[in-house]
């Protein structure tokens, strides 16, 4: 009962700061980045042109990663190669005052993951429902239930807010499944609020099975050219965290946040923050990204990897750099590169991606990491990898 009362007056605080702020409450605009992951789009929102009824959509995306790697003589296996099939079949309803949308995939799987650059929950044939929930527009704010993937604060890597840290190097976008619950919106030009509740399930580093509640909340302003907030989150028994967010855009690309993880008691337990910077030149083709990652609950040497359970981001300090060229309206190159301050390990992707016609496109990676044997992007003993994704939208 001690953390539903904090919850319940901090809610009450930030509605109230929320009101004091808004000049004028519009249903007109929704929070995106609640369902970046959703294929969600501008057009979702309630018109501004007045009542729209369009019919159920069908739409979907088939996709094929293959892998290949080479090992040296020493490895059992010099060869290896394994295929990833993804079917993705979206359903979506456009209304006016509300919107329906369905996320469903296949996977078939063959092989094996030799360098942990695709996730391993597809190790295995399975059929997977992402998404899927009902969001109602009303003018005192939207109501959103069933499935859906809840996020706060700045969205993206490295976010002290995010439920499912787990990273896929081969695809560092991919949608994350999510959960069942029910979420209430008012946003007000371009500033919103959020409270929200669900059930899910326990990650790989949560000590118990089945499923956790999840209840929070969240309130997002903007303030000329930079939007800042503050967050709460529940996230099952004593794992809780509060703290503050920000980004915007001062000739630079700026974003910051800062997460205190506290128990029940809300006795402090330890930090989490990030800090970034991103610079787009040459008319907007090339965008680079540095951004450092601090997680106080992870090792400061290596030797106590393994007293943490997560397949990766074990340590303390990273940085990531990226960077993205866009050649042409066909052809990008990407070059993200994770580094490991604590054992100066790097896992580094570059990767070339065209775009053909008829929604269809090709992708090539080349994976390596750099770390020795016990660090924590570390593979001594391959010597090659190549990942070869096609994708068709229809």
């Amino acid at each position: 009962m001690v953390q539903i009362t904090h919850f319940i007056n901090l809610s009450i605080i930030i509605f109230l700061i929320s009101m004091e702020n808004s000049n004028s409450i519009s249903a007109q605009e929704t929070d995106l980045d609640t369902e970046i992951e959703t294929e969600f789009s501008e057009d979702n929102s309630p018109s501004t042109l007045g009542e729209y009824n369009q019919p159920i959509t069908l739409s979907g995306l088939l996709r094929n990663d293959s892998t290949y790697a080479r090992f040296d003589k020493k490895a059992l296996q010099r060869d290896y190669f394994s295929n990833l099939l993804e079917a993705r079949i979206i359903l979506e309803r456009k209304r006016s005052d509300w919107n329906f949308y369905s996320d469903m995939r296949l996977y078939l799987f063959e092989g094996g993951d030799s360098m942990g650059i695709q996730k391993a929950q597809y190790d295995k044939n399975q059929a997977r429902l992402m998404r899927s929930f009902l969001r109602y527009f009303s003018s005192v704010g939207d109501f959103t239930v069933g499935k859906m993937y809840i996020n706060v604060g700045n969205t993206g890597i490295f976010n002290p807010f995010e439920l499912d840290k787990s990273i896929q190097f081969s695809d560092l976008q991919y949608a994350r499944e999510g959960f069942t619950g029910l979420e209430y919106s008012l946003p007000w030009n371009l500033n919103n609020f959020k409270l929200f509740t669900a059930a899910a399930k326990n990650f790989k580093y949560q000590p118990v099975a089945g499923y956790n509640p999840i209840y929070g909340t969240s309130l997002q302003l903007h303030f000329y050219t930079i939007d800042a907030g503050m967050a709460m989150i529940h996230n099952d028994r004593n794992n809780n965290r509060s703290g503050l967010f920000f980004k915007g855009d001062m000739i630079l690309g700026v974003q910051g946040s800062y997460a205190a993880h506290t128990d029940d008691k809300m006795k402090f337990q330890y930090n989490e923050a990030n800090a970034g910077i991103d610079y787009s030149f040459y008319s907007g083709k090339i965008i680079t990204t540095l951004l450092y990652y601090y997680n106080e609950k992870g090792a400061s040497d290596k030797i106590n990897y393994q007293n943490n359970a997560e397949a990766f981001l074990k340590a303390r300090d990273y940085i990531l750099l990226s960077g993205v060229y866009q050649i042409d309206e066909f052809w990008n190159i990407q070059m993200p590169v994770f580094f490991n301050i604590v054992d100066q390990s790097t896992v580094i992707i570059p990767s070339v991606t065209t775009l053909l016609s008829g929604g269809l496109s090709i992708n090539v990676q080349l994976p390596f990491f750099t770390g020795k044997t016990n660090d924590e992007f570390s593979n001594t003993r391959n010597l090659f990898t190549l990942l070869l994704r096609i994708e068709g939208k229809f």
